[in-house]
């Protein structure tokens, strides 16, 4: 247990809880009732707060990067045209960068590779998103409803 513990005090598997948590919980939010991301982004970031409370964080980092996944979600609810999501990835960037403060021991930081590669992967995720979003919008409107409104019905084979 003691080596978990350690394996937690570790400031790149702390960030990668941390992201991983804060990604669990947006697709919760986006996709009501999928409940296995909720539980696996709340397991996540609780074992990540154990971690940053053992390390010498700077809670600006953690705020900026809350903040990002924040900006994540409203995105979702409101037609910013993904400005809000450009505004997430700089926050998520800056925060990750700021995560660990200065009192902290030489070569103990986040590695700056895992940074941008997790950067890299919500890009990815949301241009994938947006290009799903842009197909849809442009197939037209389904089947029945509206598509049928205006037109002659035949009924009884007359």
């Amino acid at each position: 247990m003691e080596q978990f513990l350690q394996l937690l005090a570790d400031p790149t598997i702390a960030y990668l809880l941390l992201s991983l948590g804060g990604l669990g919980l947006f697709l919760e939010l986006s996709n009501p009732g999928a409940i296995l991301p909720g539980v696996v982004g709340g397991l996540f970031l609780l074992l990540a707060l154990y971690g940053l409370g053992t390390l010498p964080v700077n809670w600006a980092g953690v705020l900026l990067i809350g903040f990002a996944f924040l900006l994540f979600a409203v995105d979702l609810f409101v037609p910013s045209f993904g400005s809000l999501t450009i505004g997430g990835i700089v926050s998520f960037v800056l925060g990750s960068y700021l995560l660990i403060g200065s009192g902290a021991p030489p070569g103990f930081e986040v590695a700056r590779p895992v940074i941008w590669t997790l950067t890299a992967c919500l890009v990815g995720f949301f241009l994938f998103v947006a290009g799903s979003v842009v197909r849809t919008r442009r197939g037209g409107p389904p089947p029945g409803g509206k598509a049928w409104s205006g037109r002659w019905a035949r009924c009884g084979g007359r």
